[in-house]
């Protein structure tokens, strides 16, 4: 999906074709909003899977790129090329209770468990943890930062099934420009409620194909790592 499409119809909704109104470097700029409030209700829609080396220790974080965690999904060796065993997730407290000293446990091997606090988007900790003089590396899965588009023809970030809500969106901001009448106040704001709707119909479709609601809960896969 290229962001010449979305800008170009935008332009034919607001009967600017030529831009005159709204400059294709403004709606382009629009657009890279859209981007980021589409990422910033749904993480996944910039999902990425990436190996990354662990540092020393327990604690780690997610690339430069990344904005937050989703999953870490296996061990990959220590050359990075090595699948190994699945990583469960658990949490802190269940870690505290069943392994007091899981922060100082530091071994050259695979990992088992990782834990995530949402207040720490890009962080996340591992157990066992790596030692100093050892490289291990593990498969995880994070919501990337979206690049914002400088030319209509550059490919986005997102994916297509998102065009909708981002054509709201680019539109909200748009009209929002005209915000002294209160016409165009109200189309503005007719566009940003199109828009989360659109994104919430989207979640909602995905969470029934899904089944979020199967899975093995964080408190038993730290009780069978102890």
């Amino acid at each position: 999906m290229n962001a010449g499409d979305i800008v170009a119809r935008a332009a034919w909704i607001l009967n600017d074709v030529d831009h005159v109104r709204w400059n294709e470097a403004m709606l382009l700029s629009f657009l890279g909003e859209a981007q980021d409030q589409v990422v910033l209700v749904r993480p996944d829609a910039t999902a990425r899977t990436r190996v990354v080396g662990l540092s020393a220790g327990v604690s780690q974080s997610v690339p430069q790129d990344g904005l937050r965690l989703l999953d870490v999904r296996r061990n990959m060796g220590p050359d990075g090329n090595t699948p190994g065993r699945v990583v469960q997730r658990s949490d802190r407290e269940a870690l505290d209770a069943c392994l007091p000293d899981w922060r100082s446990d530091a071994q050259g091997g695979g990992v088992r468990l990782w834990v995530h606090d949402e207040r720490h988007p890009r962080d996340f900790q591992v157990w066992p943890g790596r030692a100093a003089d050892a490289q291990w590396h593990v498969e995880i899965v994070f919501s990337a930062v979206p690049a914002p588009p400088a030319a209509g023809e550059e490919v986005l970030d997102l994916d297509a099934c998102f065009a909708g809500p981002m054509l709201d969106f680019v539109l909200h901001r748009a009209f929002a420009v005209d915000g002294g009448s209160a016409a165009g106040r109200e189309r503005s704001m007719a566009h940003l409620e199109a828009f989360m709707r659109g994104l919430n119909a989207k979640l909602s479709g995905d969470m029934l194909v899904s089944g979020v609601a199967t899975g093995t809960s964080p408190n038993a896969a730290a009780r069978s790592a102890s």
